[in-house]
């Protein structure tokens, strides 16, 4: 939770589950969304996700991170945006995507995901 939101980082496997337990050689996708506004007054944020230092992931076309605008209305949340998270193959590793939120209030905080990928 961050300030009046609930705030999602994920994940998501081909069937549309969250997991932490990621197969290299596979792709999956990594999910922002706003859960739920708790607030009196709608809010907006602007995400960004960069990927750890070990290289075994990387978002479409290669990129180390990528952004997306969220909005949620009060008492309400907003739609999860996916974007198309690779996995690399090689030995197994653990690795983390650090989602900046800044709120257009002003407040910004970090929301880390720990993964594991496994060897194919």
């Amino acid at each position: 939770m961050i300030g009046a939101v609930v705030f999602r980082s994920r994940a998501i496997d081909s069937g549309g589950a969250a997991t932490r337990s990621l197969q290299a050689g596979v792709s999956y996708g990594h999910g922002i969304q706003i859960l739920h506004n708790y607030a009196l007054w709608p809010y907006e944020a602007e995400a960004e996700t960069e990927l750890g230092t070990i290289s075994k992931l990387s978002f479409r076309d290669g990129r180390k991170e990528w952004k997306a605008s969220l909005k949620a209305e009060q008492n309400h949340g907003s739609g999860e945006v996916v974007e198309l998270l690779m996995c690399h193959s090689g030995q197994a590793a653990n690795e983390e995507l650090r989602t900046k939120v800044v709120f257009n209030t002003g407040h910004a905080d970090t929301i880390t995901l720990s993964v594991r990928v496994n060897e194919t």
